[in-house]
């Protein structure tokens, strides 16, 4: 999948060329707090685009490997879901597509976890 190598590698051209001008997003946090729009999608994301290459030798900077991937397609919307494991962390992962032209981009992005009892 072209964003997960995205990603991963941390190119942030490609990374931000997948997600639409009124995209959103929630992610884990403290706090709730929806990411509207393209820009505070990037705002979220650009320190870990910027700092994590400081820490950790690649590219690939990152390792994410998606987990009981799903899929669900109809017209011009897709729906993608997966789940990441981090340590004891189970991350899921939603993500919403819209076909603009010819072109898919992700018009809401999802994101959760939790620790399963050990």
């Amino acid at each position: 999948m072209a964003f997960i190598n995205a990603l991963n590698n941390l190119n942030w051209e490609d990374f931000r060329s997948f997600f639409d001008q009124d995209a959103t997003a929630f992610l884990e946090s403290d706090t709730l707090t929806l990411l509207e729009g393209k820009s505070g999608i990037e705002k979220m994301f650009k320190p870990i685009f910027e700092e994590t290459p400081k820490n950790v030798k690649g590219p690939p900077y990152l390792h994410l490997q998606p987990l009981n991937m799903n899929f669900y397609l109809q017209n011009d919307m897709a729906i993608v879901s997966f789940h990441l494991k981090r340590g004891n962390t189970i991350a899921r992962r939603t993500f919403v597509w819209k076909k603009r032209q010819k072109t898919w981009l992700i018009i809401h992005l999802h994101g959760s976890a939790v620790k399963p009892d050990l």
